[in-house]
């Protein structure tokens, strides 16, 4: 019998990882276009900003699709505290 592996520690390393690459994104760069024509860096960083929200509600079943979803804007677009904060969050919940 196949045991599943647990997905969270591949989890955390993916979100520490996308955390340093956020925290090198400067500002001046966030309207620059991604290989996905569907997404900017800013587009792109709010869409798993949206995710990486979710994921402590799906890990404790309190997930709604509606919730918390992309996330169009963070306070003086400092991204990379939102991701890093994110993060945190995902991390306590696991």
């Amino acid at each position: 019998m196949n045991t599943p592996k647990d997905p969270r520690p591949l989890l955390y390393r993916a979100a520490g990882q996308l955390a340093a690459l956020v925290a090198t994104v400067e500002p001046g760069q966030l309207d620059t276009p991604t290989p996905c024509h569907e997404f900017d860096i800013r587009a792109l960083i709010a869409h798993v900003l949206g995710n990486t929200l979710a994921y402590p509600h799906i890990m404790q079943g309190t997930y709604r699709a509606a919730e918390p979803g992309n996330v169009a804007e963070v306070p003086g677009d400092d991204w990379a505290a939102a991701y890093a904060d994110a993060e945190e969050r995902l991390i306590v919940a696991g």
